[in-house]
């Protein structure tokens, strides 16, 4: 009795020994393995960086790009400093692995887009911001004003944009990103500028002197300025600071029996920035007759004393329309709009008659208009260029009648 009890047991200790090793051998073969999750893949600086979360159950992770074997690591992310080709769209996998079991995570794509690069910002009316990108299709603006936080401005298919939101005296900062799909490259490095409104001239008087020609020229003051540059561009297109002001006017003397032709040209300046240099709102000759460019109109402005009369005399260029009116080459109508009983025009002679004012109306074809504003251009006004204007086939010629 007490022998086959013991048979009996030590049978059951044998079994339960046997079931215990297989089912370790099981569990050792059948490691527990998750897939990687939420695997992305983003442009940086240096690369593509891939990050993953942890799978459970996994030693370390193998990485793909395509069908090849990137990288093996025991950390969730990597950064591909090979997937440089810019534009190339990149496909990767990451494989969680323990001992001989892997289990592979879902394939993401991204085009690799390198950083735009700003390569201008340009002052007028407005700031107009250019750059330059290898690759993308559609671009992000990004803009901070005056050290805040950089907000999105816009979002283009273009490599320029003009903004017009801008205000005179802020500092404007930009940066952009490339697109294409929806991967997205790393923003390009800051570029800034401060921002200064055109000077409006109110006013332009000049006066005769002897052989000096005075001309006092004011302007509004513009917000943010703290100065303003005085230029004078002369008939060799040199072009001179003649002075820095604070106040809003300046007066400009010339003295000399030529007919020389002076542009001067004001910029509102703070610190380094400066306006645009480009409106140009008086030109003057030493003798009574001068040319302005005011709020957009090309008017020619004529002083004569009354009983006299002016022929075109060279003094500007313009006036061969009245000393060839029948010519084909200069072809013009000329007409008094105002003031018909203060003055005479008949084939290039103005006549005064009275005291008073007057405006003649000088109509021309756009060729005509293109050749004089040539002339005008290179011979008087140091080479800007007016043709825009006096292609439109009118002039003005404002005479007072002294």
């Amino acid at each position: 009795m007490k022998k086959s009890t013991r048979l009996i047991s030590a049978a059951m200790a044998t079994l339960m020994v046997g079931s215990t090793m297989a089912v370790g051998a099981v569990s050792a073969s059948a490691a527990t393995v998750k897939k990687p999750a939420s695997v992305k893949a983003a442009n940086t600086s240096k690369g593509i960086k891939i990050t993953w979360k942890k799978a459970k159950g996994a030693k370390k992770y193998q990485l793909y790009r395509g069908t090849k074997l990137v990288v093996t690591t025991k950390k969730t992310s990597y950064v591909d400093k090979k997937a440089k080709t810019n534009g190339r769209k990149y496909t990767y996998k990451v494989k969680s692995v323990n001992g001989k079991v892997k289990k592979t995570s879902k394939a993401v794509s991204v085009y690799r887009v390198q950083a735009p690069k700003i390569t201008k910002i340009t002052t007028g009316n407005a700031l107009k911001v250019k750059w330059k990108a290898g690759a993308g299709t559609k671009f992000k603006l990004y803009r901070k004003i005056n050290g805040g936080k950089f907000t999105l401005l816009k979002t283009l298919k273009t490599k320029t944009y003009t903004d017009k939101t801008v205000k005179s005296g802020n500092k404007y900062s930009y940066k952009v990103k490339a697109l294409i799909g929806k991967s997205v490259s790393v923003a390009s490095a800051a570029k800034t500028k401060t921002y200064l409104a055109p000077v409006d001239v109110t006013d332009i008087v000049v006066n005769r002197d002897g052989k000096k020609t005075i001309t006092d020229i004011k302007w509004e003051k513009t917000a943010g300025a703290t100065a303003y540059n005085i230029y004078k561009m002369d008939i060799t297109n040199t072009k001179t600071l003649v002075a820095t002001v604070k106040d809003t006017a300046y007066t400009a003397t010339y003295e000399g029996d030529n007919p020389t032709v002076y542009s001067y040209y004001i910029c509102a300046v703070k610190g380094k920035a400066k306006s645009s240099q480009e409106i140009i709102k008086m030109i003057h000759t030493p003798s009574d007759t001068y040319f302005t460019d005011k709020d957009g109109n090309v008017n020619v402005n004529l002083v004569l004393n009354e009983g006299e009369s002016y022929y075109e005399g060279g003094q500007l260029y313009l006036f061969y329309l009245f000393s060839y009116p029948n010519d084909d080459a200069m072809k013009a109508t000329v007409e008094v709009v105002e003031g018909t009983d203060v003055v005479n025009v008949e084939n290039g002679v103005i006549d005064a008659l009275k005291a008073g004012n007057a405006k003649i109306k000088v109509s021309f074809s756009k060729e005509l208009g293109e050749s004089v504003s040539n002339l005008i251009s290179n011979e008087f006004l140091g080479g800007k260029n007016y043709g825009n204007k006096l292609t439109t086939g009118v002039a003005y010629v404002n005479v007072t009648v002294k």
